[in-house]
């Protein structure tokens, strides 16, 4: 494999990583905040809050499909590669 391609995979399991670690402490912080918001009757930041966690679903939802998308190129293009190279 060359170097650039090896590169681009390590960048892509490093974004997975992040992105799955992001969308982790978003859960967290919202579900935290919630819970203060709704312990001193502040209910009127539900919506404020949700809208921003579900801008952070969004984001990781688009990072995992742009990344099974490379994957999916990658593999077609490696399957491309295999199939020229074996003897007919």
């Amino acid at each position: 494999m060359s170097e650039p391609t090896e590169r681009a995979e390590r960048l892509a399991r490093l974004l997975e990583r992040a992105n799955n670690v992001v969308g982790v402490v978003a859960l967290l912080v919202y579900l935290v905040t919630v819970s203060l918001a709704l312990s001193e009757s502040g209910w009127f930041a539900l919506v404020p809050l949700t809208s921003a966690l579900l801008g952070v679903g969004l984001i990781h939802l688009t990072v995992r499909t742009f990344l099974a998308h490379m994957d999916l190129l990658r593999t077609q293009k490696a399957h491309e590669v295999r199939v020229s190279d074996s003897p007919h």
